[in-house]
């Protein structure tokens, strides 16, 4: 699952995109969901500039997109067959913090945060260098691709980044295999 929003802050800022992607037991795509979402005028009043910068959202494509109650309501159809597996984010407390307020209001196992088991796995293996108030900085979605050797076709948009977060986690629990200090 992969969320774009209009900022990093749950309780001022909407959800502006969502991607999800549902996985066979062995990794192959099953289904997947992708739809812009319309969060209101004032929400987008609210928006971070360098929110939209960074996930490449304009005002307009989000005012033509479909209100965000009608995509939640398609987002929980979507789920409602996956009730009894885990819901991966890269960012999952990012993620989860969003998709728990209305109007998406997502119920599910919420599973492993990806980008804290990348920073364990690349920490381990020395490769964070970036430190921030004295520990590794987590690594970006990107960062992670490229340490687990995964090719990066698209950034910042919530099916592109639902693929690329299954490849990396996949990628990741195929290392975590060897290493039994993990």
């Amino acid at each position: 699952m992969d969320v774009e929003t209009t900022g990093l802050r749950p309780e001022v800022h909407s959800v502006v995109e969502v991607g999800a992607v549902a996985l066979s037991g062995n990794g192959d795509l099953i289904s997947q969901f992708s739809s812009l979402a319309y969060p209101g005028e004032e929400a987008l009043r609210d928006a971070d500039p360098e929110a939209l910068r960074v996930n490449g959202l304009t005002i307009e494509e989000i005012q033509a997109a479909p209100p965000a109650v009608e995509v939640a309501r398609k987002l929980k159809e979507c789920l409602d067959g996956y009730k009894d597996y885990p819901i991966h984010a890269y960012h999952r407390n990012f993620d989860e913090d969003f998709l728990r307020r209305p109007p998406w209001e997502v119920k599910g196992l919420w599973g492993e945060c990806v980008m804290e088991a990348a920073a364990k796995v690349m920490e381990y293996a020395g490769a964070l260098r970036s430190r921030r108030h004295g520990k590794p900085k987590y690594p970006t979605l990107t960062e992670a691709a490229h340490y687990f050797g995964v090719a990066v076709e698209g950034l910042h948009r919530g099916l592109l980044d639902a693929k690329l977060l299954h490849r990396v986690y996949s990628a990741l629990l195929r290392v975590r295999e060897n290493v039994e200090d993990y």
